[in-house]
């Protein structure tokens, strides 16, 4: 059984916003961590375990499962990008973008805006 963030914070008397400021972060996030909507980053797990004199590294704390849906295979395919995908492998703002372009091409040359999609 994974170890609670929430149970280790509540243990410890820290409030949610305390933790929060200890660990530079906004108190919605700790809240979306302890809730396993996501998980903090290397920098931000290193003072969190720092405010809570937490014991065992991150996978003790989180499951793999949620590893790796915030892994690198989940990223944007456009490099540089750090985005979650949605469509195509594309995050959303790149994916729109290339649905414009690929609709001023179908204008242009004439054809449907699928046929050019993988194009633009």
């Amino acid at each position: 059984m994974k170890r609670s963030l929430r149970k280790a914070r509540k243990d410890k008397f820290v409030t949610v916003k305390e933790l929060a400021v200890a660990a530079d972060v906004s108190p919605q996030t700790i809240t979306n961590y302890e809730s396993g909507k996501c998980n903090p980053g290397p920098d931000t797990w290193k003072k969190l375990k720092q405010a809570l004199n937490l014991k065992g590294d991150f996978e003790s704390w989180f499951t793999p499962k949620d590893v790796t849906r915030y892994g690198e295979k989940d990223r944007c395919k456009v490099p540089g990008c750090k985005k979650r995908p949605t469509a195509r492998g594309f995050c959303f703002g790149h994916y729109l973008n290339a649905w414009r372009r690929a609709k001023r091409l179908a204008k242009k040359n004439g054809g449907n805006v699928v046929d050019y999609i993988e194009e633009a």
